[in-house]
């Protein structure tokens, strides 16, 4: 019996700390956001806040202008909070006026083809193409080669798409 209140003991305090696995790479964060409501003049917070002063900042390189600026300005609002935090004493609180966003992320989306979407051989039509004749390969290449059916799913209204809008 006292093994068993060990073991549970044990997996009580593993489950009160998240991310453990992570602790012992990062350092020890001192500037914590913490997010909540106010009830009855008392600041509720969530479970877990967001580190501030170890957070990392978000890439900036690609090829889209609109996440590079986005992520930018992200990176900006860390710095901010970064130096406010840093320039409070120990044990201080302050309460800054932010958004808190809440978003459900999307379900995978279930792309059923239309009663007039076009198939292989249709569209291979409309470009004015011959279609390609297959050659037999070795049933282990013909695994590398050969895309899933939701693969060629996607293409197919891919191009679909792309054709009706041209």
């Amino acid at each position: 019996m006292a093994i068993l209140k060990e073991v549970n003991a044990e997996q009580a305090i593993a489950r009160n700390r998240p991310y453990q696995g992570f602790a012992q790479d990062r350092p020890r964060a001192k500037v914590w956001g913490n997010y909540g409501i106010m009830m009855d003049g008392e600041f509720v917070p969530l479970p877990l806040g967001s580190p501030i002063d170890t957070m990392e900042p978000a890439s900036v390189t690609g090829q889209n202008v609109a996440a590079v600026r986005l992520n930018t300005k992200k990176n900006k609002v860390l710095e901010a909070f970064k130096a406010l935090g840093n320039g409070m004493a120990p044990g201080e609180t302050r309460f800054i006026d932010v958004v808190f966003q809440l978003r459900r992320v999307s379900d995978d989306l279930e792309i059923v083809p239309a009663s007039d979407e076009l198939d292989v051989d249709g569209i291979v039509a409309l470009l004015g193409a011959k279609k390609p004749e297959l050659k037999a390969v070795e049933p282990k290449q013909a695994e590398l080669l050969s895309p899933s059916k939701e693969e060629l799913k996607a293409q197919i209204a891919a191009l679909t798409k792309a054709l009706k809008s041209a």
